[in-house]
């Protein structure tokens, strides 16, 4: 049984775990952008861990999210998952963080790969996909770091 109160349908937009669904595309909440903006700098690994989180969350709309995330996904390793040691921090990785608060106000808003078109899948030094002859856009950024 469909109930019609948990199946909006015909709606110009829809908030949908931590997305913004729209004709145009897909973008973070604006309130979920609005945390990261005021998470403060974390003064222990675990308090960073969560900011990580939820940033990475939202990779697919950062450009070179993976190389932005590097220095900081650094002060998480040879510590614990839950450890309250604190974070050392150095002018690089305060940049990177500060940078990447930054970045997500910024976000490029992927665009719908188009039907029937041709389409043309472009990696690493991109900085678009070119999805066909008279529209170019990014389609994601799925920015994953090698292990080392």
């Amino acid at each position: 049984m469909i109930h019609p109160s948990k199946c909006p349908l015909g709606l110009p937009s829809l908030d949908f775990l931590g997305h913004c669904i729209t004709i145009e595309g897909l973008s973070p909440l604006p309130q979920k952008v609005d945390t990261i903006i005021d998470f403060p700098q974390p003064s222990s690994v675990k308090m960073l861990r969560q900011s990580l989180g939820i940033v990475s969350y939202y990779h697919r709309f950062i450009s070179d999210a993976a190389f932005k995330l590097a220095h900081l996904n650094d002060l998480t390793k040879n510590n614990s998952k839950w450890s309250v040691v604190p974070v050392r921090w150095s002018p690089e990785t305060i940049q990177a963080f500060r940078q990447i608060k930054a970045t997500i106000t910024i976000f490029t808003r992927p665009s719908y790969p188009v039907a029937n078109a041709p389409t043309v899948f472009t990696t690493d030094a991109s900085s678009s996909s070119t999805v066909d002859a008279g529209h170019t856009g990014d389609v994601c950024f799925p920015s994953r770091s090698n292990p080392d």
